[in-house]
């Protein structure tokens, strides 16, 4: 799991593809908090990370997502991909290569990078 907030960013910017959907957990994959059973959590439409209510708090626009994403309607984005989508992060990170360091491989061959 990547724990550098700076390192979590960049990842998460170079995202241009829709991923595989993080499977239910019992704690929030952004700030750590436990998922009880009364606490409102679900996955990132662009991430996939699943998140807990504060860090899931805004819908987006189709007009935001990149149209690979084929959304169609306002679609529930975590906090870190709110910033990436609505600064437009998306396009720069569409030109350079989606590499890797640690293992060479592109991360839209991934099924899930979490």
């Amino acid at each position: 799991m990547v724990s550098d907030g700076t390192s979590l960013h960049r990842i998460l910017a170079a995202i241009n593809k829709p991923l595989k959907l993080c499977p239910t957990r019992s704690w929030c994959m952004q700030c750590k908090t436990t998922i009880g059973k009364f606490t409102r959590a679900k996955n990132c439409r662009r991430c996939g990370r699943f998140v807990c209510g504060r860090c899931l708090k805004h819908n987006l626009k189709p007009k935001f997502f990149p149209k690979s994403f084929e959304v169609y309607e306002s679609a529930s984005v975590c906090t870190i991909c709110e910033g990436i989508l609505l600064s437009g992060e998306e396009d720069i990170s569409m030109t350079q290569p989606t590499t890797s360091l640690s293992e060479g491989r592109n991360l839209d061959e991934r099924s899930s990078i979490f």
